[in-house]
């Protein structure tokens, strides 16, 4: 079985979960991951997935606005056409060419032509979810209401990997905005916020984006994150833009979650919704002395915050579905 699958490249999120789902794939079917090189092989050796995953790069972020682009999306779909796929996989991107060359199955927590403003779009693609009735999986709990109401829809646990949280003493913060440097500004004021208090941790994780400030005179070190097992290992606190990705690492690990809702943004808006509804982070929205308050209090033992999601599953979930429907075909 071989199978196409297309990895919204916005970000990393979307590239890592169409990779941790493919290592689960690729033990019965020839998966090719459509998606950026440089972001494949980097979240590829990060978790150490299998050299049977193979990638296609296209020579351009593959996202919503360039897969409306005729020129860019003939060169994919010309692609996809050689490659001859029996089963398309697409995180998160909708086009109907998709279903031009094989069976296709979506991975989707939003639809990004929702937000998107080309009234055309946003259009086609809800005449395409309406008109082929697609498989769709998406999180139990972070999935919006528009794509839970679809015919097929499936829900599914967070897609996560198989690795084993490591004994460390957990005594470091994460701050974290991403791969984007769109609240930059904000998470440098709270570091500088930080640097006046006196905390009970021995060091905060940042972004590559964050500059380092000179902590020679604080109890603790600041260091550039690198998103490890062992960083993830290491943490009691985070504070963080919600992109899924970074949420169920630090869900798997029961790190407590000081979430941001800084922009106007409604995939960020809406995982922020679903933290809160089930009590597995503590939102806010400005940078401002409550949450270094807060911080402090927390490290203190003065706030109690745990999280008891325990639902990593959605990976073999869609390997069992995927696996059925190439058994139904033989």
């Amino acid at each position: 079985m071989k199978i196409a699958y297309i990895a919204c490249d916005n970000g990393l999120g979307h590239i890592r979960r169409s990779l941790l789902v493919s290592e689960k794939l690729c033990t019965f079917s020839d998966v090719k991951v459509f998606c950026e090189t440089e972001k494949f092989l980097k979240i590829k050796s990060k978790y150490g997935l299998s050299e049977l995953i193979s990638n296609e790069n296209i020579g351009f972020s593959l996202n919503e606005k360039n897969l409306n682009n005729y020129k860019k999306a003939k060169t994919f779909f010309k692609k996809i056409k050689e490659y001859n796929p029996d089963l398309i996989i697409s995180d998160n991107l909708i086009h109907y060419n998709f279903f031009r060359y094989s069976k296709t199955i979506f991975i989707a927590n939003f639809f990004w032509h929702e937000i998107n403003r080309n009234l055309f779009i946003r259009l086609r693609n809800a005449f395409v979810l309406n008109y082929f009735k697609p498989v769709i999986f998406g999180s139990k709990i972070f999935a919006t209401e528009s794509v839970r109401k679809q015919e097929n829809f499936h829900p599914i646990g967070l897609v996560d990997t198989n690795q084993k949280e490591l004994i460390n003493t957990k005594d470091s913060i994460l701050i974290s905005g991403g791969s984007t440097n769109i609240i930059r500004s904000e998470l440098q004021s709270l570091i500088a916020y930080l640097l006046n208090k006196e905390l009970d941790i021995s060091n905060i994780f940042v972004d590559d984006q964050l500059k380092i400030p000179n902590t020679e005179r604080m109890g603790f070190s600041i260091t550039k994150a690198d998103y490890s097992n062992e960083m993830f290992s290491k943490l009691k606190l985070a504070v963080v833009r919600p992109g899924l990705g970074v949420i169920s690492e630090l869900l798997k690990r029961k790190v407590a979650i000081f979430s941001l809702d800084l922009e106007n943004n409604n995939e960020i808006k809406s995982n922020n919704f679903f933290l809160e509804k089930n009590k597995l982070a503590v939102v806010y929205k400005e940078i401002s002395e409550e949450i270094v308050l807060d911080i402090s209090k927390f490290l203190k033992g003065d706030i109690k915050f745990e999280n008891f999601y325990s639902d990593f599953t959605g990976a073999d979930s869609i390997r069992s579905y995927i696996r059925n429907l190439r058994d139904s075909n033989e």
